[in-house]
């Protein structure tokens, strides 16, 4: 028996951040809308990729820096919870979580959790890339847009 697809609900929102200040516009954002309201679900994520090898001495060092960056995360991560909650969102209603990058780039990762979890709704924010910085490192918000299928995309710059 197959099995058919997962119902995709428009106010269980995926909030994709980082640490840059584009991040806080969108948790910005989804506080002006939704600030007040009992009536949505929200997840806020951060896809943490592992430094590379290739910028350490030893391991040590590497596994020093990663869980630097994992705190530092968490924290930002704690800090948008607190931002939607003060603009009247129930604390229930918003949860994060750290998650790990599966190999993939960030916005792929984004879209397999948001299809994997079934939110109708990505929030990104943009950081403004020239078009020569997006073709070499690529652009979160652009690999969302073009990878989202049967759910809205709220890209805030």
């Amino acid at each position: 028996m197959t099995q058919g697809p997962t119902v995709l609900i428009w106010n269980r929102i995926l909030l994709g951040i980082d640490n840059t200040i584009k991040s806080l516009s969108a948790v910005n954002f989804v506080a002006a809308v939704l600030g007040g309201s009992s009536n949505c679900q929200i997840k806020i994520v951060s896809v943490h990729q592992p430094p590379s090898r290739d910028n350490f001495p030893d391991q040590g060092s590497r596994t020093k820096e990663d869980l630097r960056r994992r705190e530092e995360m968490t924290e930002v991560l704690s800090q948008a919870r607190d931002l939607l909650k003060d603009a009247g969102i129930p604390g229930d209603n918003i949860s994060y979580e750290l998650i790990e990058s599966s190999g993939v780039s960030v916005g792929e990762s984004l879209i397999e959790y948001q299809k994997r979890y079934g939110f109708g709704t990505v929030v990104v924010g943009r950081r403004g890339l020239s078009k020569a910085e997006e073709f070499l490192y690529g652009s979160v918000s652009a690999q969302v847009v073009h990878q989202a299928r049967d759910c809205a995309v709220w890209v805030v710059s």
